[in-house]
């Protein structure tokens, strides 16, 4: 492909870039659906305001491929080939029987979400270079770096089993920040910092679609026809509102269009070859090239040396998969939680007592006026290897938004009532809980809400960000696309 820089640029679409000036010099290469006077600074080129893109197909790329091979050409005639159609030559991986013509390269969802798309619309909001201090998106800088702490503070109410520390990014975002930690902000801080810093709400609103396109998009749900069609006027209506937003009238802005903004109007159509877009992912192929070229010794024979390598990479995997035990990485399977971290009597008020002592009336077993071996702790260990350290967890249950509730653990209890042993979970749960935006939030309910229930009805941990201005706490879950990743790449520690 002729390049992201080229008029027909866009490798799954026959789409006319676009100019944002009418010097002489001036480059088409952005991307907006309707561009505003277009009959000035873009006479030629179409305009694609209802999504209607003209793909590109197997039959158009191998009839370029044909007149670019033709011996008569000269080098003027195939730089206008390469001009009109964006194919510049045909690539050696053209030679695998797998090869057609656009999806044999699909979208990397890691990079495009995460280290193009998210960077760049933080850019708009927060550099002056891309953004004037007048426009109804720019973010002070006062409110950045108010942000940028708060995301810092938020750490301690982030499961360390989700990702590592995301740093502040007013103060870091140049220095190599990680794509886990664009992840973060995009879907976890934000949308709820921005709704209580008063951060223009038009705007948060238009970005928390964003962040709901990249979480279907992440998912690994099954999707019909029926289900993309949808999502696919979704994204049609984001790039408008986009193009509102940040373009307006002035055609001088079109530059803010970028490429990768407009490759977002693809993923339906990926999602319909592949699944998922999260298949795409070049982070796995950047990933074993890595592992391997440090892996390499052999200067003289450095692909006897890869195979080698390779072969003993499959031995080990397999080994891993008969004997899960030796797996050092994963956590130890487990039929049920495990409490551990005792807690004194002396710590443990007389409410929580009362709670558990209740609680067990219901059992013939137990005697309130005989010394009972109950025992507290303050962690407990899930079945998925997670650790609650009274954090907020969530529960199936019949009363919650998408049929989940959600609590702070205060305390855990273990009562051994003759052969049965019973583990509880003492907590406060999240109430008056409504959508906000792409975010879910509530108020902790009062001391006298407080209530136990076996730890079984425990699904998994959840985050939480709390607003020092409101009552507001907002759930963060972990994202589908953090499984993706391993442990180095979501900045964790190895324990």
């Amino acid at each position: 492909m002729a390049g992201h820089s080229a008029i027909f640029g866009d490798r799954f679409s026959l789409v006319q870039a676009a100019y944002s000036s009418t010097s002489s010099g001036a480059k088409a290469q952005y991307y907006p659906l309707n561009p505003p006077h277009n009959d000035v600074y873009n006479p030629t080129r179409p305009t694609y305001a209802q999504g209607n893109i003209p793909p590109r197909s197997q039959h158009h790329y191998w009839q370029t491929i044909r007149l670019l091979h033709n011996p008569l050409n000269s080098k003027a005639d195939l730089m206008e080939i390469t001009k009109s159609t964006g194919i510049s030559k045909m690539p050696l991986c053209a030679a695998s029987q797998a090869f057609i013509h656009p999806s044999f390269f699909p979208l990397d969802p890691f990079h495009l979400f995460m280290e193009n798309d998210a960077p760049f619309l933080w850019d708009l909001w927060t550099s002056t270079s891309f953004s004037q201090v007048d426009e109804a998106f720019h973010m002070p800088d006062e409110m950045t770096k108010t942000l940028g702490q708060h995301v810092v503070s938020g750490m301690a109410t982030l499961p360390p089993s989700f990702c590592g520390p995301i740093r502040n990014p007013a103060l870091k975002r140049n220095s190599q920040y990680k794509m886990f930690e664009w992840m973060g902000l995009t879907h976890w801080y934000i949308v709820p910092i921005g709704l209580e810093l008063g951060f223009n709400y038009e705007v948060l609103e238009h970005y928390s679609e964003f962040v709901e396109i990249v979480t279907f998009a992440m998912s690994l749900n099954p999707r019909t026809e029926k289900d993309l069609e949808p999502f696919q006027r979704r994204i049609i209506n984001f790039l408008a509102e986009f193009e509102r937003i940040y373009i307006g009238q002035n055609a001088e802005k079109i530059n803010r269009a970028r490429l990768c903004i407009f490759q977002l109007i693809h993923v339906p159509v990926h999602i319909k070859w592949n699944g998922s877009v999260r298949v795409g992912s070049q982070a796995t192929v950047e990933r074993t090239i890595g592992e391997m070229g440090h892996k390499i010794r052999s200067k003289k024979e450095p692909f006897a040396n890869l195979s080698t390598i390779i072969i003993d990479k499959e031995r080990v995997r397999f080994l891993g998969l008969l004997y899960p035990s030796l797996e050092s990485n994963s956590p130890t399977p487990s039929l049920r939680p495990r409490l551990v971290s005792d807690i004194s009597l002396r710590s443990i008020d007389q409410v929580s007592y009362n709670l558990v002592a209740n609680y067990l009336s219901r059992y013939p077993e137990f005697q309130i006026d005989a010394p009972q071996s109950i025992v507290f702790y303050g962690k407990l260990y899930l079945k998925n290897g997670n650790t609650l350290r009274s954090r907020a967890f969530e529960t199936q249950g019949r009363l919650s938004q998408r049929n989940y509730r959600w609590f702070e653990a205060l305390m855990f209890a273990q009562a051994q009532l003759g052969s049965q042993s019973i583990q509880l979970v003492i907590y406060r749960p999240l109430v008056m809980v409504s959508s906000k935006l792409c975010t879910l939030r509530g108020q902790w309910g009062a001391q006298s809400q407080i209530e136990i229930t076996p730890i079984e009805g425990i699904v998994d941990i959840v985050g939480i960000w709390e607003s020092k201005s409101s009552d507001w706490v907002y759930i963060l879950r972990k994202h589908p696309g953090l499984e993706h990743l391993n442990q180095e790449e979501k900045g964790q520690e190895k324990e």
